[in-house]
């Protein structure tokens, strides 16, 4: 999980400039935030992207976001989520020895021996091998969890580096839009 808060010398800076108005003052604040952790979310797909050879849209949907508020003025980003169904990595295909799969990126492409893809009634299509010496049961291979690449520290330690300089340019940004709203 990644945690923001507006430290209290940006608090100050925010309240001083717009001395007589607290609640245009938590406004701007909380729309930094929110802005923010709009940001932190695209940049930790993309972080996790590298590493993953996943789409964008199944990284994002294990995000869930706590935005900020007038009243609270922080805001959290949290990754979570079982295994990948091998299905889910790029370029997955079936092969006569098994299924080839590439799960990280900059890693040679993998067969797993005894493995086949198959249609389930709902639609969904998955990797799958057989549970012992008869055609069923069959069980679906799975692979990397996205959060645990999201909790990796390079991952965060970029995603962190963008967040600070992010925060600043919106507060900045918001600050100029209440006061040129003063200025209508």
């Amino acid at each position: 999980m990644i945690s923001i808060q507006i430290n209290e010398r940006d608090i100050a800076r925010v309240e001083k400039t717009l001395a007589g108005m607290p609640k245009v003052a938590g406004r701007v604040l909380s729309r930094s935030l929110n802005k923010t952790l709009a940001g932190i979310k695209t940049d930790a797909s993309a972080e996790i992207r590298k590493e993953l050879n996943v789409k964008k849209e199944t990284v994002d949907s294990t995000f869930s976001l706590q935005k900020a508020t007038v009243s609270r003025l922080s805001a959290s980003i949290e990754s979570t989520g079982r295994p990948l169904p091998l299905s889910k990595f790029l370029g997955t295909k079936q092969t006569k020895k098994g299924v080839s799969v590439r799960i990280k990126k900059g890693r040679s492409r993998k067969v797993i021996k005894g493995t086949f893809m198959a249609t389930m009634s709902s639609g969904h299509v998955g990797v799958f091998w057989r549970v012992g010496k008869e055609r069923l049961p069959i069980s679906q291979r799975f692979s990397s969890r996205v959060p645990d690449v999201f909790s990796n520290e390079a991952v965060i330690n970029a995603v962190m580096k963008k967040a600070g300089e992010r925060l600043h340019k919106n507060i900045n940004h918001e600050l100029d839009y209440e006061l040129g709203k003063l200025k209508r």
